[in-house]
């Protein structure tokens, strides 16, 4: 896990519906179906599943679109994650940004960047 990832489910702990990473690493492995992602784009996914909740994260755009490769979009859809009740949280708008550069950050490997 990429240790932003970590220290922003840790952060957020409480808010949201908060699974844990444990719980929310089983709910991306079980219905994450794109075997080309890096660890980034999976920490953020693991992220993203702590704090909106099983239900949100496997009907989410989200994830639908990453396992049909479609990075990019992905990662803007995030940023359409931050509403708190019936309004725009600045908090959730934060956690989405951090998750968005996360995901789109390169993993290394062995001294050199691992294509998505």
């Amino acid at each position: 896990m990429n240790p932003k990832a970590v220290t922003l489910i840790e952060k957020y702990k409480g808010d949201g519906r908060a699974m844990g990473i444990e719980a929310a690493k089983a709910i991306v492995n079980e219905y994450l179906y794109n075997p080309n992602i890096h660890e980034n784009q999976y920490s953020a996914l693991v992220s993203f599943a702590d704090n909106v909740g099983a239900s949100a994260f496997i009907t989410s755009n989200v994830l639908r679109m990453v396992n049909e490769g479609r990075m990019l979009e992905a990662a803007d859809e995030l940023l359409l994650w931050r509403v708190w009740g019936d309004k725009d949280s600045a908090s959730m708008k934060r956690r989405r940004i951090e998750e968005r550069k996360i995901f789109l950050t390169p993993a290394i490997v062995g001294g050199k960047k691992k294509r998505a």
